[in-house]
C-alpha cells in the first residue's frame, strides 16, 4: 500500500482482507470457537428458559462471557496479522493487548454516539417538515408528536432513510479511526485522534473499501436482518404512539425471536470470518497510512 500521500487503494485493501481470511481461517475458526459456543448456548438459555428458572441467570452470563471471548478472539487474530508473538492459551489470552484494544472500541463508541445523537437531531429536524405535510397546522399545534404517528409509506421511508443516514455517518467514523485497533497492539498505545489524522482525506474510501470487503458476510447475515427489521417494524407503532406493551405482545415477541433464533445462529458462526476479513483490511491500512 501507498503512504498516506496517495490515496487508499481501495481493491488492494479488500484484496488485503481476504487474503488474510484465506490464509487463515482455520486459526480463526479454532479462535473463534470458543466465542460461537457461549454465544449460542447462552442466547438459546435466553430465549428459551423460563426466566423462573435458575439457569436463566447462567444464559446472561454466557452472553457477557461470549464478549470476553469475541475481544480476546479479535486480539489472537490481530497479533497475527501483525506478525506478533503468540500468546496465551492456543491463541487467546486476556492482557495490555486486550485491554487496549477494548479501551479502543470503548473510545470510538463514545465518540460516534455522540455524533449518532446530535445527526439523529439534526435528521429529525430535517424530516420533520416533510412528515408535517400534508397535517392539518392547527393540530400540530397541540399535538407535535402526530407527526410521528400517521399510517402510510411516508412516514416508514422518512424514517428508513433517517436512519441509513445516521448507520452512515457511524460506519465513516468507525472507518476514519480504523488504524486505532492494531496500534493498539502493534504500539502498545491507545492511538484514537493519531488514527483520524492518519485517514484524514480517506474516510471515504476506506469506507468503500470496509463496505465491498464484508459485503458477501452482509448478503449471507441479509434474511436475518429482514426478520429483525419486519419484527421492529411491527412493534413500533406501538412504541411511537406510546401504547402500553401488554403480555400479549410481549409474548408475541419472543416467540417471534424464537422462531428466527436459526438466523441468530448463523449470524454468529459468521462472526469469526468477519472478525478475520475486518482484521486483515484495517492492518493494511494501518501500515499504509502510518507515518514512518
Amino acid at each position: 500500500m501507498q503512504q498516506s500521500q496517495s490515496n487508499v487503494p481501495v481493491l488492494q485493501c479488500v484484496f488485503s482482507g481476504w487474503v488474510f481470511f484465506v490464509r487463515n481461517w482455520k486459526q480463526s475458526y479454532w479462535l473463534g470457537a470458543p466465542f460461537i459456543f457461549t454465544a449460542i448456548l447462552g442466547g438459546w438459555i435466553n430465549l428459551f428458559v423460563d426466566a423462573e428458572n435458575p439457569l436463566a441467570v447462567f444464559g446472561s452470563f454466557l452472553t457477557v462471557f461470549s464478549w470476553l471471548l469475541f475481544l480476546m478472539m479479535t486480539a489472537a487474530l490481530y497479533r497475527i496479522s501483525l506478525g506478533l508473538p503468540r500468546l496465551g492459551l492456543g491463541g487467546l489470552n486476556l492482557g495490555g493487548d486486550e485491554y487496549r484494544l477494548l479501551a479502543a472500541a470503548v473510545l470510538i463508541s463514545i465518540i460516534a454516539a455522540l455524533v449518532a445523537v446530535v445527526v439523529s437531531i439534526l435528521v429529525m429536524f430535517a424530516l420533520s417538515p416533510i412528515l408535517a405535510s400534508g397535517i392539518d397546522p392547527e393540530l400540530l399545534k397541540d399535538n407535535p408528536d402526530l407527526i410521528y404517528t400517521q399510517e402510510g409509506n411516508k412516514l416508514w421511508f422518512a424514517l428508513a432513510g433517517g436512519a441509513a443516514f445516521v448507520w452512515l455517518v457511524i460506519f465513516y467514523l468507525f472507518s476514519r479511526f480504523a488504524p486505532a485497533f492494531p496500534a493498539a497492539l502493534a504500539e502498545k498505545k491507545i492511538r484514537i485522534f493519531e488514527a483520524a489524522a492518519w485517514t484524514k482525506g480517506q474516510g471515504w474510501r476506506i469506507v468503500v473499501a470496509s463496505l465491498i470487503a464484508f459485503s458477501p458476510v452482509y448478503i449471507l447475515l441479509l434474511p436475518g436482518f429482514i426478520a429483525s427489521g419486519l419484527a421492529i417494524i411491527e412493534s413500533l407503532p406501538a412504541v411511537m404512539r406510546e401504547e402500553n406493551i401488554d403480555a400479549s405482545v410481549t409474548a408475541a415477541n419472543i416467540q417471534r425471536m424464537r422462531d428466527n433464533f436459526h438466523w441468530n445462529i448463523l449470524g454468529l458462526l459468521l462472526v469469526p470470518a468477519l472478525a478475520s476479513i475486518r482484521v486483515g483490511l484495517f492492518s493494511a491500512l494501518y501500515r499504509g497510512l502510518r507515518p514512518s
